[in-house]
């Protein structure tokens, strides 16, 4: 297998991707999002992970990372956003005065 190295060797240090766990944690969201006011397209969430994925496969493929460290950092993106997406979902705006000024806003 050939990796592509432009960077000083790698030995230890490089766990977990951040790039990649920043990606997956964007994609996460998004397919959250969208899942939730219903306009997740049937092709739109593959183009996503897809997207996150590719973050990964250009770590690996710099020399940055090892495969074991995306794989790490794809988990604690989605693992920790989860939770956060499950509390904003139960989040209700107790100020209507609020509500209304973010309504109009939009």
């Amino acid at each position: 297998v050939y990796v592509n190295v432009m960077f000083e060797r790698l030995y230890y240090g490089s766990f977990p991707s951040g790039h990649t766990q920043t990606a997956f944690t964007v994609a996460t969201c998004l397919l959250w999002a969208y899942n939730r006011t219903g306009k997740l397209k049937r092709w739109s969430g593959p183009i996503i992970l897809a997207t996150a994925s590719l973050v990964g496969i250009s770590r690996i493929y710099v020399g940055a990372h090892f495969p074991l460290d995306i794989a790490g950092g794809a988990v604690l993106g989605i693992v920790t956003t989860l939770p956060c997406c499950y509390f904003v979902g139960k989040w209700k705006p107790n100020d209507i005065a609020l509500e209304d000024e973010v309504n109009r806003a939009v």
